[in-house]
């Protein structure tokens, strides 16, 4: 039996196979052939379970990552001192599931309820100002993130969440860096249509990755609340990308969604050339957030 196997069975049996005493008793979400409702992902299982009336994303891994429990341990801590909306309670969970007569540490997250930012987008994309809301209260977040000296490491459309009241949340916290991870070996890289091509051969942890995702995401939000063609043009919902994918940036000038952006506002002009400008640094931590490139520069001193 493969362990992904052995763990659906585990979890399809909680009342004998559960180690966790805040959730003793927990109902695990089925799914319409009867089996447990699950999410798999390159690294851990995610099931959601109900306890007290109260929801929960248990994430177990499947494959092994090195320092995977000491770094969930010490996020959970940091993120615990560190209190920020965007982020659900994290608790790491010790021999938290018996799988075939081993115990398996979990992760267990509140569950956050709401839409992945491109269901959000398909069912607003002809509603310019709620994506252009969307944009700002992201830009907000970075802010925020970077002010705490957190990333993500992975922001993408698939791990950011958008609640019935139109706030941002992040799921998927195996990549975060806070200061005490700075310059170790990467193991998650995130997707290439929101990375630098410079992540992919200088990958060290570090609390300044985020900067070209945040580029990449904001200038897709703000480009698609102009110009909602934009959406079917380049098939967004079905792909793994927003408007740029790891093409576009081998020679960004020449790419059609450059191109096809050029035509829009001088909000959207401006960040192109912020993402040329980053294209053209060989090193993604030499980047800084594209928010400084908006601000008007300060005279210090004038001769």
């Amino acid at each position: 039996m493969s362990l992904k196997q052995g763990i659906l069975t585990s979890v399809s049996n909680l009342e004998v196979c559960l180690n966790v005493q805040e959730l003793m008793g927990a109902a695990v979400k089925m799914n319409a052939a009867g089996m447990p409702y699950v999410h798999t992902g390159g690294y851990n299982m995610v099931f959601q379970l109900q306890h007290n009336k109260k929801k929960w994303a248990f994430r177990v891994w499947h494959v092994s990552i090195p320092e995977s429990k000491e770094h969930a341990m010490k996020i959970a801590e940091y993120l615990n001192k560190n209190r920020l909306e965007y982020f659900a309670e994290f608790v790491y969970e010790d021999r938290a599931l018996l799988v075939e007569g081993e115990y398996l540490d979990a992760i267990r997250m509140r569950w956050l309820d709401g839409y992945m930012l491109k269901d959000y987008l398909n069912k607003h994309i002809d509603s310019p100002e709620k994506i252009i809301m969307i944009a700002e209260r992201f830009s907000v977040m970075c802010e925020l993130l970077r002010s705490k000296n957190i990333s993500h490491g992975d922001l993408q459309h698939g791990n950011i969440i958008v609640d019935a009241h139109d706030n941002i949340r992040l799921i998927d916290y195996d990549s975060l860096c806070i200061p005490e991870f700075e310059g170790r070996q990467e193991n998650i890289f995130g997707l290439k249509g929101y990375q630098h091509p410079s992540r992919f051969t200088n990958g060290k942890m570090s609390i300044y990755s985020d900067y070209f995702s945040e580029l990449i995401i904001y200038l897709s939000l703000i480009a698609l609340s102009e110009d909602s063609s934009l959406w079917v043009k380049y098939n967004v919902f079905d792909s793994e990308r927003l408007l740029f994918d790891q093409d576009d940036f081998q020679d960004i000038c020449n790419s059609p969604i450059y191109i096809d952006l050029l035509k829009l506002s001088p909000k959207v002009t401006d960040l192109l050339h912020i993402l040329k400008a980053y294209l053209n640094e060989d090193d993604y931590l030499k980047l800084k957030p594209f928010g400084f490139y908006l601000v008007d520069p300060e005279i210090v001193f004038f001769n």
